[in-house]
C-alpha cells in the first residue's frame, strides 16, 4: 500500500517535470540568443540534471550535467556547448512529444 502511494506520487512528480520542460527549453533557448546570467543558467542545468536522473531520463541528465560543468568553467559559449545545447533541446523536445 505504501509502495502504491510512493509510485503514485512519483508519477505525479514525473508528469510535472515533463510539463515544466517547455519552460526550461524556452529559458535555454533564450540563453542561446541573449546569454542568461551564469547563475540562472547553472541553476536550470543543475535542476535538469538532477530531476532528469531521478525520473529515469538519463540522456537529459547527462547532457544537462555536461553543460552545467561547462557553465562552471566559463566555457558555455564554445562549439562543444552549442552541440550539447542542440542535443539537450532535441532530447527535451522528444520527451515532451512522446508524453503528449
Amino acid at each position: 500500500m505504501a509502495d502504491d502511494r510512493i509510485a503514485a506520487r512519483m508519477a505525479v512528480l514525473r508528469a510535472k517535470f515533463v510539463a515544466e520542460l517547455a519552460d526550461d527549453r524556452a529559458a535555454l533557448r533564450r540563453h542561446r540568443t541573449a546569454a542568461l546570467d551564469k547563475d540562472e543558467l547553472g541553476a536550470i542545468l543543475h535542476r535538469l540534471a538532477g530531476r532528469g536522473g531521478t525520473f529515469g531520463f538519463t540522456r537529459i541528465s547527462e547532457l544537462a550535467g555536461r553543460l552545467e560543468a561547462l557553465c562552471a568553467e566559463d566555457a558555455i559559449e564554445g562549439s562543444e556547448a552549442a552541440r550539447l545545447f542542440d542535443a539537450l533541446d532535441a532530447a527535451m523536445t522528444s520527451l515532451v512529444e512522446s508524453e503528449a
